[in-house]
């Protein structure tokens, strides 16, 4: 967002605030404000057993590496990196060209406020566009996810409700979609990359659709190795076809013998798309419209992770038999929507023949798939499904 600061007061007015911000260390020297063209943060939550297993550690060693190799990029760049390591405080640290590291701020974790708390995110966003403030940023988000599914605890603060999970995990709380929204409130990112399992549904998206223009995941698990920092690294600050080159990145390694898993799904979801996929979808779910009793959803989840919840939202779709006007609008909004979709034949040994690109719950003679686990609390149920006359009641 652009400042309305007076060019001359707002290098002191940043320096005040990075000065006078709570939950960071007063030992910390001053960080550095320096406006630059593009700064992506990775917000990497690691306190759980990813950390454990060293893989942050390892995609940090990426990270290095693709920074190092950056070459032709007009302008300045800066990659941040939040880090709540394996039984450690956070430290936010700077990534520089050269590959080396410098500390900026560090954090002290406590019973109200850890990285997966809506404070905690706040903060470390507001920090990082103080010391960086560009018009254009990035963001990476690095942990566990299940998709819109709620099932681990909440931090106390966040939303009120049942206690359950959605992204990132750390000593067993989580947040729910509605507090990822909440921790990202005011801020847009070019992309937001979500470096975890079961985020590209559209429930994900469309809660998310007013903080970035794209956004880049994975509809079913993701192997540990996550993406290929060390080819990814210089996508991020390539505004042209950045995140589209970053998805075939991590496509192509899952189809190498560098994996230790040749298994991946991987989308760009365009945003903008989401207003009109939503109308489209409402439209024909409006129509009380449901599969036949034969009907078998293309799911992309293993029960042994996640009892319900992700199945392929096109297949679903045009199952549908819905009015020709309908499905022609519907087909041309989820086209504008999901504008990169790969996917290796399986994953984790479900069949992806008939990946398109993005999940959703669904809803069929009986009632709503998964109804539960929080489902009711997202925009997309109440903006969309909620309009099926199967739920009216």
């Amino acid at each position: 967002m652009k400042s309305h600061i007076s060019h001359l007061l707002q290098p002191a007015l940043i320096l005040l605030s990075v000065l006078l911000l709570t939950g960071c260390s007063k030992d910390e020297p001053t960080p550095p404000v320096k406006s630059v063209s593009r700064t992506v943060l990775v917000y990497m939550i690691a306190d759980n057993d990813l950390g454990l297993r060293s893989l942050d550690s390892k995609d940090i060693a990426e990270m290095k590496e693709g920074m190092r190799s950056i070459t032709g990029l007009s302008g300045d760049y800066r990659l941040i990196v939040y880090h709540a390591p394996y039984q450690s405080n956070p430290i936010l640290k700077e990534i520089s060209p050269d590959g080396s590291e410098k500390i900026l701020a560090s954090y002290t974790d406590s019973e109200a406020e850890n990285s997966v708390s809506v404070s905690r995110m706040n903060s470390v966003i507001s920090t990082v566009k103080e010391m960086s403030p560009t018009e254009s940023y990035g963001l990476v988000l690095w942990s566990h996810g299940t998709g819109w599914l709620e099932d681990g605890k909440r931090m106390p603060g966040n939303d009120s409700g049942a206690t359950t999970l959605s992204y990132g995990s750390q000593n067993g709380y989580t947040m729910t979609m509605p507090e990822l929204a909440r921790g990202l409130s005011g801020n847009y990112f070019d992309f937001i990359y979500f470096d975890c399992c079961l985020m590209a549904t559209v429930e994900v998206a469309y809660e998310l659709r007013h903080n970035a223009g794209e956004i880049v995941a994975s509809a079913t698990e993701l192997p540990l190795e996550g993406m290929p920092y060390d080819k990814n690294v210089p996508c991020f600050f390539d505004q042209q076809q950045g995140m589209k080159q970053a998805a075939k990145n991590t496509y192509d390694y899952y189809l190498s013998d560098a994996a230790s898993f040749n298994s991946c799904t991987i989308s760009v979801i365009n945003t903008d798309g989401l207003t009109e996929l939503a109308s489209a979808t409402r439209a024909i779910l409006a129509t009380g419209a449901v599969p036949s009793d034969s009907y078998v959803p293309v799911p992309f989840f293993r029960k042994s992770v996640v009892p319900a919840g992700a199945y392929d939202m096109a297949h679903y779709i045009r199952a549908l038999s819905a009015p020709q006007a309908l499905a022609d609008a519907w087909e041309k909004a989820f086209a504008s929507t999901v504008t990169t979709a790969y996917a290796t034949p399986t994953s984790y040994y479900l069949d992806m023949t008939n990946h398109n690109g993005l999940g959703t719950n669904i809803v069929t003679a009986t009632g709503l798939i998964s109804q539960s686990w929080g489902y009711m609390n997202l925009q997309w149920y109440k903006d969309v499904v909620s309009y099926h006359p199967i739920l009216a009641n």
